[in-house]
């Protein structure tokens, strides 16, 4: 665990210096309040898939003793190359070549050109169907008209490429990120099972995750070779080609953001939890093969998204309004600037890295240039 604090044990002589000291930190920190529920849980019973964390009583992890050193800023600050109005944006996507940027919003899909934001394509579709997924290769998107098929979409020649009937009620499919995998959830287990988009056959079962209150979700890794559990206060890694799970990493609080990092070495989280004594909203990071918590930094808010640059060296995370680019090896903030006029909803490097696309609850989708 990588502590950032001043030692204990101090000489006797200095401590009205150190009471004085934390005093006047004391009286810069926000004013944080906290309300513990006592709530039992429930016993497994079916599962019901959820895209996000809701109402489960999480499980407390040790608490290690931390405290933040501020680190200074880096004066650059990004550009904004493009901004374009969208209601209710709440996910996006970039395709493989950079040159495309597909964003989920209230009941519908919107495909953009991301270098003009040039709208290339947008599907509105009406209960019971639903969006699911946008595929990396740019064109393929995944819907369902009827809650009990999925349809694959070539959204340039506006075509059903092929039906995949999962034989079973689910509520989520996702792409892998190389695109030649649909998983789908189910509501009859624990489990997502994979189906190749080329064929449309299935292949391997995914399952072995549990949670005390049934609802859950998984999403793939950046590599793509794990598989991300989580159900509101638990969050567990899977490696795909094994089936093998990794140790389950407990949060006090609900899951708000999560990200692994391109090497799979590193699982960084947003969820309240006691720091020092006190309960704050943190960022953790997480060893996914030994489940330790490396290290735990502070912050203002809760973080509502948060996803690693191409390369590994840089996490973007977003609190509030603003984006945080921090460093992931000390925590270190290397630049902070506002993105929005509300809570940012989703945030994704461009492939090669040189831009950050952020949409918000303000209702817009902005392109930054990082470079």
């Amino acid at each position: 665990m990588r502590i950032f604090a001043h030692s204990k044990n101090l000489p006797t002589a200095k401590w009205p210096v150190l009471v004085i000291l934390m005093v006047t930190l004391t009286a810069c920190q926000p004013s944080l309040a906290t309300k513990t529920v006592d709530m039992p849980e429930p016993s497994p019973t079916q599962p019901a898939p959820a895209a996000s964390a809701t109402a489960e009583q999480p499980t407390s992890p040790p608490q290690p003793t931390l405290t933040l050193t501020l680190a200074p800023q880096s004066p650059g600050v990004p550009q904004l190359l493009r901004e374009t109005a969208i209601t209710y944006p709440n996910r996006l996507i970039w395709s493989g070549d950079g040159q495309r940027l597909g964003v989920f919003a209230e009941g519908g899909f919107t495909l953009f050109n991301a270098e003009t934001l040039e709208i290339l394509a947008t599907r509105e579709l009406q209960s019971p169907a639903y969006v699911l997924d946008f595929s990396p290769d740019g064109k393929t998107f995944a819907f369902t008209p009827d809650g009990q098929s999925i349809q694959l979409e070539d959204l340039d020649q506006n075509q059903v490429l092929r039906t995949i009937q999962p034989g079973s009620t689910f509520q989520r499919a996702i792409f892998s990120p190389d695109g030649r995998w649909l998983a789908v959830d189910s509501m009859e287990q624990w489990a997502y099972a994979l189906w190749e988009v080329a064929s449309g056959q299935p292949g391997a079962v995914l399952t072995g995750f549990e949670t005390a209150a049934p609802v859950y979700a998984a999403d793939f890794s950046a590599s793509g070779n794990k598989l991300i559990w989580h159900a509101r206060g638990t969050i567990q890694v899977m490696d795909i080609a094994s089936g093998t799970l990794g140790p389950v990493m407990g949060h006090e609080d609900f899951i708000s953001a999560f990200a692994l990092s391109p090497d799979d070495a590193t699982l960084a989280t947003a969820a309240g939890g006691t720091l020092n004594g006190e309960f704050t909203a943190l960022i953790n990071f997480w060893n996914p093969e030994s489940g330790e918590r490396v290290a735990a930094y502070p912050q203002a808010r809760s973080a509502s998204a948060m996803t690693y640059s191409p390369d590994g060296a840089v996490l973007a995370v977003a609190v509030g309004g603003d984006v945080l680019m921090l460093d992931p090896a000390t925590g270190q903030s290397l630049r902070t600037f506002n993105a929005a006029g509300d809570a940012i909803t989703s945030l994704g490097f461009s492939p090669d890295g040189s831009r950050l696309a952020t949409s918000g609850s303000d209702g817009t989708l902005r392109v930054w240039s990082l470079r």
